[in-house]
Parts: structure tokens; C-alpha cells; sequence
């Protein structure tokens, strides 16, 4: 899987409760809510568990990121 599809910068664990996950856009212009070099983010209020985070996006004739390595885990506890 290549190095581009991945999550850099994603939390492995995360207290419960409210918290701001921030990632840094590399590559993908247009795809996400920030132009690349930029981080956007997003705010969440998680209960103890398990976690994806899933890129959805595919470029045009090509396959979803996520099945090219874009999926992460992460751990609330």
C-alpha cells in the first residue's frame, strides 16, 4: 500500500470525552475541507471504544483510498 494513503498525524488513543482530532492534508487537492500543507479538523465527544477513521474518496478510475491504506484505528479510553 503506498505511503500517500495513510492518516498522518492520527491519535493512537484518545481520553473519552470531548477532543479535536487534526490531520494535516498531503496530496489531495479539493478532496477534504483544507487545500494540501493545510490541517483541518474535527471535533468529537467519544465514548470509550474502538474507532476508524476511513478515507472514502477515490480518485477517478482508481480505487477508494481506504483500500489503498487509508484506514487508522483509534483507542478511547
Amino acid at each position: 500500500m503506498g505511503e500517500d494513503f495513510r492518516f498522518a498525524g492520527a491519535p493512537a488513543t484518545l481520553k473519552a470525552g470531548p477532543a479535536i482530532i487534526q490531520l494535516i492534508v498531503d496530496l489531495v487537492p479539493g478532496a477534504a475541507s483544507a487545500a494540501p500543507g493545510q490541517s483541518g479538523g474535527l471535533l468529537v465527544d467519544l465514548t470509550p471504544g474502538r474507532y476508524f477513521l476511513v478515507c472514502p474518496v477515490g480518485d477517478e478510475g482508481e480505487q477508494p483510498h481506504h483500500l489503498r491504506g487509508m484506514i487508522d484505528e483509534i483507542t478511547v479510553t
